[in-house]
């Protein structure tokens, strides 16, 4: 499989690239790639880039070729998921695997009952670590675009960083009248609800239902943590709607 790395800046054709150290470190430490490798640079605009590494000491350079390739990689569903925030290396796991299903964006939530906590001077470090792990997993999974990592809000600042646009659906346990999702009318775009560890309290339900537009739904009987109810979701609504038929 030829490796996939992505460039920040726009790509056009027989450019010559200089890739930054961690690709560099990547392709000739890791892969081991010499002179003449094929290597595919993507910009995440949609479009792949075919080149040929030319040197590898003291920096990696690739050579572009003429004509990119649109691979049929991105979903038609938008998909936002607004993640309450889980502990330790969960969260990064569920960055990882949202990208590989197609995700499109993902607001992190700071709630009551979650465990992490983060002061918003640590906020925009946090988000770049997220952002990088969604970069990672876009080269790795074919994706041509970068899904975005927003930084972490509160519910004070959550309905200003929604779209207008589509569905928006809480996941809730234990309902007494179950909406499921194969009930709800397919859209263009989804935005999906998942509480923290604990769960969101009443008034946090109360406020996303009231207040921001979205409709409770339930995704069975069992009780799922919150990073398999993240991902069973996005599996659920990409197969309703999205790629995954």
């Amino acid at each position: 499989m030829i490796p996939r790395v992505y460039i920040s800046h726009p790509l056009e054709a027989g450019q010559t690239v200089v890739v930054d150290t961690q690709a560099h470190n990547y392709l000739v430490r890791v892969l081991r790639l010499r002179v003449g490798a094929g290597v595919v640079l993507f910009d995440g605009r949609g479009q792949d880039w075919p080149g040929q590494l030319t040197s590898v000491t003291p920096q990696a350079t690739v050579v572009l070729g003429a004509m990119p390739s649109t691979p049929a990689t991105e979903s038609p569903l938008r998909v936002t998921l607004v993640q309450g925030v889980p502990k330790g290396e969960r969260m990064e796991w569920i960055i990882q695997k949202w990208v590989e299903l197609g995700g499109d964006r993902l607001i992190p939530l700071l709630t009551q009952r979650g465990v992490v906590q983060l002061p918003p001077e640590r906020r925009q470090d946090r988000q770049q670590r997220w952002q990088r792990i969604a970069i990672e997993a876009a080269e790795q999974c074919g994706r041509s675009r970068v899904p975005v990592v927003e930084q972490p809000v509160t519910w004070s600042d959550l309905a200003a960083c929604l779209v207008d646009d589509g569905s928006r659906l809480l996941l809730q346990e234990r309902m007494a009248t179950p909406t499921t999702l194969n009930q709800i009318r397919p859209q263009s775009a989804v935005t999906v609800l998942v509480g923290p560890e604990g769960g969101l309290t009443a008034e946090e339900q109360r406020m996303a239902c009231d207040s921001m537009g979205f409709v409770p739904v339930s995704l069975g009987r069992r009780v799922l943590r919150t990073e398999t109810a993240a991902l069973a979701a996005m599996a659920a609504v990409q197969l309703l709607w999205g790629d995954m038929a």
